[in-house]
């Protein structure tokens, strides 16, 4: 791929990467703290927090922001999830497990335990990074279940200890039956200690009226190797020609993993330990194939089916028997690795178009995967012959400023896609995260990219089901799933990234019990078919005539595929916002912010020194960082200024990069953000401003442009910082006539208002008034009045 240029001045992309990769180290930007709830006797309740699941909490958390309770939302048919920290604190927790408590009940009766999952997150610790930027240590992956979904074993999932200043984390998956009645829904989860202590954790669910299909309506194809499934579950006992028994066990480990992955809404496309080309293997394939091809399979969500079957070439008469008589030509193709990724080498396509030639040949209008872009196409394949599902990769397919494939290409592919039977999928790669030596400068690493490796934000790891709606792309590829399974506790670090290529764990009966080894599923997968169901959603939502809409909310959310970050306070008002539109409930959109903030006119003289006196008896917007961090806002005005003093707790104070108009939220600082006529663009115009103050008083300031920054304009604002001994005070006193006219009573303006928390070096973590992942977003801050 095309190296792409580094960033220019002003472009905001190492800030929105910083801050993606912030909300997976700290997590909990939404909701209020609450800890425990009642104690039993004379036992001390367990200590927990609630948080959604668009976020990772690594091991060496000792404070996570949450509430003390789940409020969830979902269609029937619907998986929903939540995770609940439970905090080490000062001492440590002793002895401690999560399992069911009172069943959810409602208006349709009960949702029963038993379509509740719940799973212990155990830790892939990293040594090196993925990409420049990211946390090194413990990062959550492995979930391990209570009872497992495929041979229902206890599993040792709990008790787990916490040490202290660690938390550990369960996920909590509930699926919505498919028949359940719409309403709200309530129960509980049972958390308890070793002392005897127990702790119930409200749920509360509200069950919207419509269903969400049990197979994807997105196209997949993920692959597998050929054996390495079971040789992780088993040793190396895997070999067909040892034994019969031998290659059943290969067959039932890969029939493992592809049901697992039909219940996190994706298709392991090639399944099959051998090909079916005599009755031994077309016995294997009966047992084992047929059933996830026609819907029979024994999977959580009734009915699944594989949306692909990428069946070998080598044997093409044979599938293609099979498919006729089995009625699975309708999903059959064919992905030739000869022809991945052949960019301009005219002789790999003259190759690549001898042999799919000859399969189409034998198997007449048998579809073909092509990796590459619409431009590669119309040169090597004008006449589309040998091309059917054109899947370029996601940097090819929006590009960073200064690439080759820089915007939004997806119109390109308009024409392509005019012709009968052609289909653009997206695909990711290491090209995200640095190949690993392929030569991608460090630009890439300073964005929230699409992505799938171990060590990146949740957000990221959601992304591809909003991505494929915005880009009009029908599905996904993914080279491959157990590329490192044997080793996937340990070592799965390949192209530079890890988990490029694995996406599960060998649970062998030696470390999570039971008498049956079983695949572990990665938070990953959760967190992809997540992805996948708000597909169904923007997908339901444009079919009840809000196809516009569900396209520009999708763009609010993830605006791109290098800016694809998104936590729980985007995703969670949107998914409800197309749930109304599906169900035809009128509500305001998510875009309409309830932020309200009146700041009163102040009479007498300021002093702009950091001491905020003048301010003490007005009111403040408070933010719940990181970390155990507070900070309080407090806004006036008068004649000629608008001030804002900021009183921030904080232990450690870190600057990391300073000067005038530098990146100041690198490090430990605070943000004013003004739409001053209120007229809530969705990206910063020339009436929007923006100021960031560090703890070494400098000061950037800038102004938009429509889609961007320009720092050439000057706010002569008076700034003055003080340190204090439990952290620092910002005063700023923003001159009216930087911005035009000074304001009179009762007129409002758009406001946010942020911190930007350092306790690594390195590393800042925000956290603003808005609850937004990207800041530079005026239509989603809240509104400040001018008092009197």
């Amino acid at each position: 791929m095309a190296s792409p240029t580094p960033p220019v001045p002003g472009d905001t992309a190492a800030r929105r990467r910083r801050r993606v990769l912030a909300a997976a180290a700290s997590a909990g930007l939404l909701l209020s703290v609450a800890l425990a709830a009642t104690p039993a006797a004379a036992a001390t309740a367990p200590a927990y927090v609630v948080v959604g699941p668009t976020q990772k909490v690594m091991a060496s958390q000792g404070s996570v922001s949450g509430s003390s309770g789940a409020q969830l939302m979902g269609a029937r048919n619907e998986f929903v999830s939540f995770q609940i920290v439970l905090p080490g604190g000062s001492g440590g927790q002793s002895g401690v497990s999560v399992t069911t408590g009172n069943a959810l009940t409602g208006p349709g009766g009960t949702i029963p335990n038993s379509a509740v999952t719940i799973y212990r997150e155990a830790y892939y610790t990293t040594s090196q990074p993925s990409a420049g930027g990211r946390a090194v240590g413990a990062w959550p992956d492995i979930l391990i279940p209570t009872v497992d979904a495929l041979y229902h074993e206890q599993r040792n999932a709990f008790p787990v200890n916490v040490p202290a200043g660690n938390s550990r984390v369960a996920w909590i998956d509930i699926l919505i039956p498919a028949n359940q009645a719409a309403g709200g829904y309530d129960g509980t989860i049972t958390v308890t200690n070793s002392g005897g202590g127990q702790a119930s954790v409200p749920v509360h669910l509200d069950v919207r009226d419509f269903t969400l299909p049990s197979t994807s309506s997105l196209k997949t194809l993920f692959q597998l190797d050929w054996r390495t499934a079971c040789d992780a579950l088993y040793g190396s006992s895997c070999n067909p020609w040892n034994s019969y028994a031998d290659e059943q066990r290969a067959w039932q480990a890969n029939y493992d993993v592809a049901r697992l992955a039909l219940d996190d809404r994706f298709t392991i496309a090639n399944m099959q330990f051998q090909p079916p080309v005599n009755s031994t293997e077309v016995g294997f394939f009966n047992q084992y194939m047929l059933p996830l091809i026609n819907g029979t399979a024994p999977t959580r969500l009734s009915g699944a089916r594989l949306t692909t079957v990428s069946v070998d070439t080598g044997y093409l008469s044979q599938w293609k028997s099979l498919a006729q008589s089995d009625g699975f030509s309708g999903v059959a193709l064919t992905y030739d690795h000869g022809c991945d990724e052949m960019g301009n080498d005219s002789s790999k396509w003259s190759a690549c178009r001898s042999r799919v030639s000859g399969y189409k040949s034998t198997w007449p209008g048998l579809p073909n995967v092509i990796t590459g872009n619409i431009g590669e196409v119309d040169t090597y394949d004008p006449s589309y012959s040998i091309t059917d599902d054109l899947v370029p990769v996601v940097d090819q397919m929006d590009g960073l400023s200064g690439t080759a494939f820089a915007g939004d290409q997806h119109h390109k592919y308009d024409s392509f896609l005019t012709n009968s039977g052609k289909q653009v999928w997206l695909y990711t790669s290491c090209d995200v995260s640095g190949c690993g030596g392929a030569g991608e400068t460090d630009a890439y690493y300073q964005h929230p990219w699409m992505d799938y490796t171990v060590d990146t934000a949740a957000g990221q790891n959601r992304a591809m089901g909003w991505l494929d709606y915005t880009y009009n792309a029908t599905g996904e590829l993914y080279w491959d799933t157990t590329y490192t399974m044997t080793t996937a506790w340990t070592n799965q670090f390949a192209f530079g990234g890890h988990g490029d290529g694995n996406l599960l764990y060998p649970g062998t009966t030696d470390r999570i019990g039971g008498s049956t080894p079983i695949p572990l599923e990665s938070l990953r997968m959760k967190l992809m078919r997540d992805g996948y169901q708000d597909y169904e959603y923007l997908r339901l939502a444009g079919q009840h005539g809000h196809a516009t809409d569900a396209y520009n909310l999708a763009k609010q959310v993830y605006p791109s595929t290098h800016d694809a970050g998104a936590t729980d306070a985007a995703i969670d008002p949107a998914r409800k916002q197309l749930a109304d539109w599906i169900t035809g409930t009128t509500t305001p959109p998510p875009a309409t912010s309830q932020l309200r903030y009146t700041a009163n006119a102040l009479t007498g003289p300021v002093t702009v020194d950091g001491q905020l006196g003048e301010y003490a008896d007005l009111p403040a917007i408070v933010l719940n960082g990181a970390n155990n961090n507070t900070t309080q806002v407090r806004l006036a005005w008068d004649n000629t200024n608008l001030y804002a003093a900021y009183t921030v707790t904080d232990n450690t104070i870190n600057v990391n990069e300073t000067g005038r108009d530098g990146e100041l939220w690198d490090g430990d600082s605070v943000e004013l953000m003004i739409d001053r006529y209120d007229t809530n663009p969705t990206a910063p115009t020339n009436t929007v401003y923006h100021l960031l103050v560090n703890t070494d008083g400098a000061l950037t300031d800038e102004t938009g442009t429509g889609s961007g920054w320009d720092r050439t304009w000057t706010a002569n604002a008076q700034t003055a910082v003080t340190r204090t001994t439990t952290g620092y005070t910002v005063e700023i006193a923003l001159p009216w006539n930087s911005m035009g006219p000074t304001p009179t009573t009762g007129d409002q303006i758009g406001l946010d208002v942020a911190n930007n928390d350092s306790d690594t070096s390195g590393q800042a973590i925000p956290y603003d008034w808005s609850h937004l992942t990207r800041f530079a977003q005026p239509n989603l801050w809240g509104t400040m009045t001018v008092g009197p």
